[in-house]
């Protein structure tokens, strides 16, 4: 009877796969740590109030945020310019990512992921994930078309409604 540890050897075919998911634990495991100000620091950004704010919020969200959403959890501390050019400035600094939505309404969440990911939204609970072990496959493109960047948001129902 033979002891031990199974060894699981991993193909080229899964390895991009299996750089993707442990990308994505130690992203997910280094912002349990990280605060406002680190995410600040790190783009050199000036630490206002409402860029401190609006980073606690996203932190603490498991889902994306729409810009209303973070208005109502900001109510009476931030006006509705702040927060517009503040997520801008985001997007921008590499901070956030947008993930646009039907009825034309973007969403913000971290960026933990360096490539392009699918977004799951629940139908039920309106939440929405980012899915970095599920890869966007290349389209061709007809000619004289380059492709600047690529988003794919798959509807259904999350993993805590079905149950």
């Amino acid at each position: 009877m033979k002891s031990g540890c199974n060894l699981v050897l991993i193909n080229s075919e899964n390895k991009k796969l299996f750089h993707k998911i442990i990308f994505h634990i130690f992203a997910t495991l280094s912002h349990l740590f990280m605060t406002p100000f680190h995410f600040l620091a790190e783009n050199n950004l000036s630490k206002t109030t409402g860029r401190v704010n609006i980073l606690n919020i996203l932190l603490n969200s498991i889902s994306a945020l729409s810009e209303r959403e973070i208005q109502e959890k900001l109510e009476g501390i931030c006006d509705r310019a702040t927060i517009y050019r503040t997520l801008k400035l985001f997007v921008r600094s590499g901070i956030i990512h947008p993930i646009a939505t039907e009825g034309m309404v973007t969403r913000y969440i971290l960026k933990k992921e360096p490539e392009e990911h699918v977004h799951f939204k629940c139908v039920d609970c309106g939440s929405i994930v980012c899915l970095p072990e599920v890869q966007i496959r290349e389209y061709p493109l007809p000619s004289g078309f380059s492709k600047k960047e690529a988003s794919l948001l798959i509807t259904g129902i999350c993993k805590g409604c079905s149950i």
